[in-house]
């Protein structure tokens, strides 16, 4: 059920002192809107908009916007080989679902810990 892992997501990020923002629409992220840069992005990437989106706020990124944003990305295996292409930066991580809580805890801390260390 989306709407149980939505919160689980969401109780973990709490733990690690992130306020969460559910946001269910890719749309967050077209060009020319003014946003408050978030510090950390989970993205569940599903095949079709979602992916396409991806691509976009990867080109974003490119361009110097979102660059301070850490990005954990939760995809299965039908678009992890078009996803792990993308990625070319230490602001953004791969978590490949189905996950457990545990790994997603530990997906978290990695983003966390390069943070603290650039």
């Amino acid at each position: 059920n989306d709407g149980r892992i939505r919160e689980l997501v969401s109780i973990i990020l709490e733990d690690f002192g992130f306020a969460s923002l559910q946001v269910s629409s890719a749309k967050f992220f077209k060009a020319g809107e003014n946003l408050d840069e978030p510090e950390l992005i989970v993205w569940d990437l599903n095949i079709g908009e979602s992916l396409n989106a991806f691509l976009k706020f990867s080109e974003m990124r490119a361009q110097g916007l979102m660059k301070k944003s850490k990005t954990l990305l939760l995809a299965g295996a039908e678009v992890k080989a078009d996803v792990r292409s993308s990625i070319d930066d230490s602001m953004t991580c791969l978590c490949s679902k189905p996950f457990t809580p545990t790994t997603f805890r530990s997906e978290i801390a990695k983003l966390i810990k390069e943070k603290s260390d650039a």
